[in-house]
Parts: structure tokens; sequence; C-alpha cells
């Protein structure tokens, strides 16, 4: 999802007579995988390789448990995460598409955009 799609359907929400409706700003349903990949590509270093099972993301969560019980650090996973993270959910942004005639920005570009907005922040960092 593009920060500024979202700000450009709220203008457009703001602008019109609509009032006291939902709507999902929703610009792409796709895996962490996925997400993964396309950051890898934008930031031109290899995609992750290791399909993380729910067997695997159960055993990181209980070794970052375990970890965050020794040096008083927060976990980087928890179990809530380990799950969210593979699990499939799917929302529907038609109804914003069907109202306003919204079109989101492909969810390449806006990976694309914002790693390589990372990557001039990360280079101009001084330490």
């Amino acid at each position: 999802m593009d920060v500024r799609d979202v700000v450009k359907a709220m203008i457009r929400l703001m602008e019109s007579d609509i009032r006291n409706e939902r709507f999902i700003l929703n610009g792409a349903n796709l895996e962490y995988r996925k997400l993964f990949e396309l950051m890898a590509e934008a930031f031109g270093k290899p995609a992750p390789t290791i399909k993380v099972s729910p067997a695997l993301s159960g055993i990181a969560w209980r070794m970052e448990k375990i970890k965050s019980m020794v040096t008083g650090i927060k976990p980087l996973i928890t179990k809530e995460t380990a799950n969210t993270a593979v699990q499939q959910f799917e929302y529907s942004n038609e109804k914003i598409r069907k109202t306003l005639g919204f079109e989101f920005t492909p969810i390449e570009e806006t990976v694309r955009h914002f790693c390589g907005v990372f990557a001039q922040q990360f280079n101009n960092l001084t330490i």
C-alpha cells in the first residue's frame, strides 16, 4: 500500500459528498515472501530462499522468547508476528475503486520508490 495513495484517497473523500462511510485502502494482496522478493530486487540483492513454514516460525518465536528472557531485550519475533507471517489475508478494495474510480499505484512501483528513498537516506547518514 502506497502512502501517497492513502493521501490521495483521503483528499478525494474529503472533497466529495460522501459521509459516514468506511473504505478499505488496499493496493495489493500479496504474501510476505513476494514483498521481500520485490524489496530484494529493488535493493539489487538476492531474494530470500528459505520458505518459512508454520513449524519453522513456531521454532523461531520460541527461540526469540528464550533469548529475550536471557538478555532482557525485546524479541524480534513474537508468537503473534510468527503466526501472522504464515497466514494469508485478503482484503477487497472494490468499494473505493467503484465509488471514486480510484486506481492504486502498482505495488512494484511503490516498493521500488520507497526502497530508493530508504537507500538514499541510508547513504546520507553520518556516523
